[in-house]
């Protein structure tokens, strides 16, 4: 899966939350395949069931515990105070980009609460090509305007565009439903299409979609 015009492909890292990851083995071959792997605060704590230590651990530490933070004492903190204006996440991310990322993953930003299940969700609209969520097999993404995804997956994977701007307009390739720089006429309107072959596409000529697309695999491809 590469994100082109404009939006590079190198320089990964990964970001653990402190929401839920149920699958720790996937979760830990997504976070063992990067560059940089961060905590943000007490994502730590799936990181040390992995078996992984982060390279820096940012966050204002409301859910890290000394012990937690003794057994990665040689690891990196940059700690916030808790008065901020930002979540621990988008410190995170603010930090992984000023160190050169070009790719990041978010693990563990879904389930828990639900104000921060819908942060990160706009975090993604904020860096669209850019930031991708994993959850349970899937892949969340924003994409916008002169974005092109290529997608290399299975056929009968589902793959759900979701509008958030009335002039959006969207171009696919290699689904089942496909899109001629059309756009998404209602809010389920492009929930469940499926891939017809192991290849598609994805382009926003116009505005902005959120793109689910299952298989966390394709991560690792790119």
């Amino acid at each position: 899966m590469k994100v082109e015009n404009g939006i590079r492909s190198g320089h990964k890292a990964c970001i653990c939350c402190n929401g839920e990851i149920k699958d720790m083995d996937r979760a830990r071959q997504l976070a063992s395949g990067v560059d940089l792997l961060i905590a943000a605060d007490g994502g730590i704590r799936y990181l040390a069931g992995m078996g992984l230590k982060p390279d820096v651990v940012i966050g204002d530490m409301d859910s890290v515990s000394e012990n937690q933070l003794n057994e990665v004492e040689e690891t990196g903190r940059i700690t916030f105070p808790r008065d901020k204006d930002r979540s621990d996440t988008e410190l995170a991310v603010q930090w992984a980009i000023e160190q050169g990322a070009e790719r990041i993953l978010l693990l563990g930003a879904w389930g828990g609460r639900a104000d921060h299940t819908i942060g990160n969700m706009a975090l993604l609209m904020r860096f669209p090509g850019v930031l991708e969520l994993w959850d349970e097999g899937f892949l969340v993404l924003a994409l916008t305007a002169g974005q092109h995804l290529t997608i290399h997956t299975s056929a009968g994977a589902h793959v759900s565009m979701f509008s958030f701007d009335e002039n959006l307009r969207v171009k696919t390739t290699g689904l089942k439903y496909n899109l001629n720089n059309e756009h998404l006429k209602y809010a389920t309107h492009g929930l469940s299409n499926a891939a017809v072959s192991d290849a598609c596409s994805v382009a926003v000529t116009r505005g902005m979609i959120i793109l689910c697309t299952q298989g966390g695999e394709t991560w690792l491809q790119r």
